[in-house]
């Protein structure tokens, strides 16, 4: 269409209302209302995410009872960013013990692969032969592979030999 106030080409006379105008200058911004339903959900926000830190930390506490950290914080940030692997961990830890023996230690490593993605490592510090490592680690994959769940695929069980 011609923009222009004259008589166009296809013999239409166009002339545009100032009444038919989508913008005025005069308009103001829509106001909207706060909803008042939201208010409710942080009643008690600070008291409930003190107990969640509370509730987070004993649990740290309880993986550092059964497995070694390194003294960097690369391990205890893992897993406050996946809250699903320390229990997981905890639940793991009396098969570990039952397939390798009470008195194996465990340790717990991340990696970070090319990509960027971080993988948590509980590894088996084994000084016997490599066979019997083997052996007990088929075992305890049996009990892994049956009770796997979402969320734990960044959490790898393996061995070092000493």
């Amino acid at each position: 269409m011609n923009a222009y106030l004259e008589l166009q080409a296809s013999g239409n006379n166009w002339i545009p209302s100032v009444h038919d105008m989508q913008f005025r200058s005069n308009q103001e911004s829509p106001t909207f209302p706060v909803p008042r339903s939201c208010v409710a959900i942080f009643n008690g926000f600070e008291k409930q995410m003190s107990a969640f830190a509370a509730e987070s930390e004993a649990v740290l506490r309880e993986v550092r009872r059964h497995f070694v950290m390194p003294s960097d914080s690369s391990v205890a940030t893992f897993l406050a960013e996946h809250r699903s692997v320390p229990q997981t961990l905890l639940e793991a830890a009396d098969h570990l013990r039952e397939c390798f023996g009470t008195d194996t230690v465990f340790r717990l490593g991340t990696t970070v692969d090319e990509a960027g993605l971080q993988t948590l490592h509980a590894a088996v510090i084994w000084p016997g032969r490599v066979a019997e490592a083997r052996t007990a680690l088929a075992r305890f994959d049996d009990w892994w592979l049956a009770h796997v769940r979402p969320g734990t695929g960044h959490l790898t069980f393996t061995y070092e030999l000493v």
